[in-house]
């Protein structure tokens, strides 16, 4: 993650959901998926990370998720997911990672 305080929107890619909610603490903002959904285009579009436009996006309001193609055991985040209240970006599946972002406007 890159930080920039005039930014327009901060994220990451990222398999753990505590990641997750470190960006939001550090912004004050929380990663709703729908909005990331409409913006995701843009977000791939400007984004410096090379695989990010060559990977499927699973992004609508229940999750925002990206096939990555890593491969780990998701049990500790799965029971992490569920000791969370409230987790907006859905379940990991196999390869995928959270695509979690939030906005200078939220």
């Amino acid at each position: 993650m890159c930080w920039q305080v005039d930014a327009t929107a901060w994220g990451l890619v990222t398999s753990h959901p505590y990641a997750v909610k470190a960006i939001e603490t550090a912004t004050s903002r929380r990663c709703d998926p729908a909005l990331i959904a409409r913006r995701a285009a843009a977000l791939v579009e400007s984004s410096r990370v090379p695989y990010a436009s060559t990977h499927e996006l699973r992004c609508d309001n229940s999750q925002s998720l990206i096939n990555t193609q890593f491969y780990v055991d998701h049990s500790e985040v799965n029971d992490i997911i569920s000791r969370l209240n409230d987790w907006p970006l859905g379940l990991l599946e196999d390869g995928y990672e959270f695509f979690a972002f939030t906005f200078r406007d939220q």
